[in-house]
């Protein structure tokens, strides 16, 4: 068991901020991610803003926010609190769960308006909320230059496993639409689904990416640059539009 003594706010540290845009077939503009991390040697905080954009907008309206904060203790991190607000087409769902030491202590998603398959306490120990899971990813890159990696997540009412694995090395050329040129770390991430889930077993999430990865700014982690995703609408890409923070100001992207 690793001790974990308090630590400062991560609002105190250095903080990080990006824009990804994000593209369905035929490069129809659907969606505008804004994400920011604050960090220091004790602690950090992710915030993540999602809107729907053009016709996306029309047919599926949604607005999301979603706050994950926790502790670095011994180069590793740890949830402490998940709080994440969605609204689509009118209607509004809010998360909450807290972290211990050992993993989920509690969650809730209000309202849950369908039956899921329960998630136990044995199943919520030693894991992370979602966005943890990829910081995690993102630290290990930096430090190892590997993807191979397992992550128990509890994202307050779901349990799945993240399995990152290595994909070949990949220099990536600026086109009309990404303009970040140059070497990247590709990864593939897989969703295995085991609890929380709707009980008819209807398709929620996405279950299969791909990412790719920069050293665009200092410090212990690194930067996706791109991202490809299989769902029910065929493959979506997301790009790094912009980003700034550590003295590095970068506008890759109207």
């Amino acid at each position: 068991m690793v001790p974990l003594a308090p630590s400062r706010s991560a609002a105190e540290g250095d903080r990080i901020d990006l824009r990804i845009e994000m593209y369905a077939v035929a490069g129809l503009h659907v969606m505008t991610i804004h994400e920011s991390l604050a960090e220091n040697a004790s602690g950090y905080a992710i915030n993540v803003g999602l809107q729907s954009r053009g016709l996306a907008d029309l047919f599926a309206n949604i607005q999301s926010h979603t706050e994950a904060q926790g502790r670095i203790a011994q180069d590793r991190v740890y949830s402490e609190t998940l709080t994440s607000e969605t609204k689509r087409n009118g209607k509004q769902w809010r998360v909450r769960a807290s972290y211990g030491p050992q993993g989920a202590i509690s969650g809730e998603l209000i309202p849950s308006d369908e039956p899921r398959t329960p998630v136990t306490p044995a199943q919520m120990r030693g894991t992370v909320d979602e966005l943890t899971a990829y910081y995690q990813l993102e630290r290990q890159l930096a430090r190892t230059g590997s993807c191979v990696l397992t992550v128990a997540v509890f994202d307050g009412f779901r349990r799945y496993d993240l399995h990152f694995s290595d994909l070949e090395p990949e220099v990536l050329v600026a086109d009309s639409e990404h303009h970040y040129a140059g070497p990247t770390r590709s990864c593939d991430v897989m969703r295995r689904k085991i609890s929380g889930f709707p009980v008819d077993d209807h398709r929620e999430g996405i279950d299969h990416g791909r990412m790719w990865f920069a050293r665009l700014v200092p410090g212990a982690f690194m930067v996706p640059v791109k991202m490809e995703f299989d769902t029910e609408l065929g493959l979506v890409t997301a790009y790094l539009a912009e980003l700034h923070g550590r003295g590095i100001n970068l506008a890759l992207s109207d």
